[in-house]
């Protein structure tokens, strides 16, 4: 395993650089940081639907093996190594290792607190905006029709934000509560499911770092040659003399 496992972790990188590069292309969404909408789009045109998630799942997983097979085969062939004496083999597979092992365990976090900030900052935006609308309708400058409208979409965006019905006025100046349509409604139960789905990785990081602990102790407590393994060796040996 001494040998092959530079080249098993440099194919199992390679691998998966490509599989999340073409994950990054083919998928529609402005999170990946890579997005091409045209070849998105070029794509679900040409394929039915079922196909295009197979893609798109096959290559994340595919992207996401590869990745892990990496880690694992660094982490355990290379304290081995350095157990064996081959310090420079061993020092450079612990390195990689343990940056991947990293990238694995940190890489979701970062994720997460990227996208909880930038989702702070767009629900801070909207209440401003809410807030910024509602003292433009109240100081009386939008009249007639207009007024109306714009009322319509504060209550709307208000529903879909906050899930309140506000109070608008209607034809007559009296106050009535704001009654969602069933797209108002479909709206605020996908932007919650939006802002459920945002949980923490508490649990992949702590499942990441007992799988980078057991591929640590099994690279350092392992014996280097099993005992069938020597058995087999010198029976061969016999053999030949």
């Amino acid at each position: 395993m001494g040998r092959a496992a530079p080249v098993f972790v440099a194919w199992s990188l390679g691998i998966c650089a490509f599989c999340a590069v073409a994950y990054c292309l083919v998928f529609p969404a402005p999170t990946t940081g890579l997005t091409t909408p045209l070849l998105a789009g070029w794509l679900l045109e040409r394929m039915p639907r079922w196909g295009y998630n197979l893609l798109v799942r096959g290559l994340f997983s595919v992207a996401l093996i590869g990745f892990l097979a990496a880690m694992t085969v660094a982490l355990v062939a290379g304290p081995r190594a350095l157990r064996a004496g081959r310090a420079r083999r061993g020092a450079l597979l612990c390195v990689c290792g343990l940056l991947l092992a990293a990238a694995y365990c940190g890489g979701p976090m970062l994720w997460y607190a990227r996208s909880r900030h930038a989702m702070d900052e767009m629900r801070a935006a909207g209440r401003a905006r809410m807030a910024e609308l509602r003292a433009h309708l109240e100081s009386g400058r939008a009249e007639g029709a207009q007024r109306d409208t714009m009322w319509q979409f504060y209550a709307r965006g208000l529903y879909r934000d906050e899930g309140i019905a506000a109070e608008i006025p209607d034809a007559n100046g009296r106050l009535i509560s704001y009654q969602p349509s069933e797209a108002d409604v479909a709206a605020r139960a996908s932007y919650v499911r939006m802002l459920e789905g945002l949980q923490s990785p508490t649990g992949h990081l702590m499942g990441s770092a007992a799988w980078t602990a057991l591929c640590l102790a099994v690279g350092m407590l392992t014996p280097l040659r099993f005992p069938w393994v020597r058995r087999k060796t010198g029976t061969a040996a016999g053999r030949e003399e």
